[in-house]
């Protein structure tokens, strides 16, 4: 039978916490919340790492009580007039490989509030370099972003955000462009609602994968258009392991422990001249860059 890992229980408790809005009721009320909500929460996003690695290898779900998928309960109430020291929603997030604090990199996100349950994708707010190389990849490939954004299977499950478009066409780009709406963008993110009883139904975790399935040619584009490489995150300072791969859930789940962010990246294959990289089971060209010490290192 599947797993039921969100209850009516969990919306329950947010009302609740929307109306006790104090460190006083969160304090006597912690064990609610760690049956309710954090720890349903943090068994999804565990539970969701093999199949969101089935779907590709550059998403990651992470089951660390800190710094993971799980977004804080608490608000950061510092630049704030609103000064509810909670919020009363659960939001999970699942990162691009790519994304450290200075690279903005496409995600997927899931967000459970009473009455606003939806699940949503793509780039929001990027900087300016990162929204010129999206719109440019939209000029560029127009076929391949109406594939990725009004056909099946994305079309059937996501809208695209409407968000607060640019008065005028983007630099270099003119008012007559057949798809100037979607270079006037400012966010490039979709989004499908959810409800309740759909969140706390057995089985929502083979629903929501299904979810970020149909979303996947949308963030392909999209992590194309940054350039956002896999073979190029070897950065320097990274650490690379190999190990057995009937060791490997054990090794990062050590690491994770020990604070450390890690990911699945491919397969060491048999031993063949030089060394070969493979997209999707297929050889694909290994690409050079120039201020990566580690990927000079393995040319």
């Amino acid at each position: 039978m599947p797993t039921r890992y969100f209850t009516p229980g969990l919306f329950a408790f947010l009302r609740d916490l929307a109306e006790h809005n104090d460190r006083p009721w969160f304090k006597a009320s912690q064990e609610r919340y760690e049956q309710l909500v954090r720890g349903p929460a943090l068994a999804f996003v565990e539970d969701l790492a093999e199949p969101l690695l089935d779907i590709s290898r550059h998403f990651t779900a992470d089951p660390r009580p800190l710094g993971g998928s799980l977004f804080r309960i608490q608000r950061d109430t510092r630049f704030s007039k609103d000064k509810t020291p909670y919020k009363t929603h659960v939001g999970l997030h699942f990162r691009h490989v790519a994304t450290r604090d200075d690279v903005h990199a496409p995600g997927f996100y899931l967000h459970l509030e009473p009455g606003n349950c939806f699940a949503a994708l793509g780039l929001w707010q990027p900087a300016t370099p990162h929204a010129q190389a999206i719109r440019r990849a939209i000029d560029g490939s127009p076929e391949a972003w109406v594939r990725a954004t009004r056909r099946p299977p994305f079309s059937t499950v996501y809208a695209l955000g409407e968000g607060n478009p640019l008065t005028r066409p983007p630099q270099g780009f003119g008012p007559d462009h057949p798809l100037l709406d979607d270079l006037k963008r400012r966010d490039f993110t979709a989004s499908t609602r959810l409800t309740q009883a759909r969140v706390a139904a057995p089985g929502f975790l083979d629903d929501y994968t299904a979810t970020l399935r149909a979303g996947f040619p949308f963030m392909r584009f999209l992590c194309e258009a940054l350039d956002l490489d896999p073979l190029g995150l070897l950065g320097s300072g990274a650490l690379l392991i190999t190990c057995a791969p009937a060791e490997t859930g054990q090794l990062a789940q050590a690491l994770r422990d020990a604070g450390i962010e890690v990911v699945e990246i491919g397969e060491v294959l048999e031993a063949g001249e030089g060394v070969e990289a493979f997209r999707d089971g297929l050889p694909a060209e290994w690409p050079r860059f120039e201020g990566d010490e580690m990927t000079r290192l393995l040319r």
